[in-house]
């Protein structure tokens, strides 16, 4: 199971841009109208399934981050038969969910440091980002970008998850 957090902003994704084609050569200023808002998200996949969302109303502490996956990985996909993946965040990473990941069985694949681009839920998140933010959406509440996240998340094709996990033996190829 592939897993990880991601942000999403009210007024666009972080480093997220739009071109515009003129046929006159201009100067081109896009404002964002909103802004102020964001949501933590977190999600993950296994095979050709992906997790129910946990929105993350808060800073992911250790304690959190342990919450979501009792809540949301335990009830869904058979722990002691699968590989959990995840990074090296520091509530990933701590002492005390290191131990209780032990303690409730999960298999954790060992992670190199600094290679988030490794991991194939950020395709996924590019896949979401396309979509909730197509044309240059914006939102005015976290509630309608929640909304957009949700139907979106919902939306993934099973054979395009599939696709990403057949990735990975090239991807940790050296």
């Amino acid at each position: 199971m592939f897993s990880d957090e991601k942000k999403w902003n009210m007024d666009g994704a972080d480093g997220y841009r739009q071109w515009i084609y003129t046929r006159v050569k201009q100067s081109v200023t896009i404002h964002q109208h909103f802004g102020g808002g964001s949501v933590m998200i977190w999600g993950g996949f296994c095979g050709d399934r992906n997790t129910i969302l946990d929105f993350l109303d808060c800073r992911v502490t250790s304690v959190k981050y342990m919450a979501t996956l009792q809540n949301h990985v335990q009830p869904a996909f058979d722990i002691g038969t699968q590989i959990f993946q995840h990074d090296n965040a520091a509530p990933h990473a701590a002492r005390h969910t290191k131990t209780w990941l032990k303690y409730q069985g999960f298999d954790v694949l060992t992670w190199p440091a600094c290679s988030p681009d490794l991991n194939p839920i950020e395709n996924v998140w590019g896949y979401m980002s396309r979509h909730v933010y197509a044309n240059g959406r914006q939102f005015h509440s976290i509630q309608e970008l929640k909304n957009a996240i949700q139907q979106v998340w919902n939306q993934i094709p099973a054979s395009y998850l599939l696709t990403l996990v057949s990735s990975m033996p090239k991807r940790v190829q050296l």
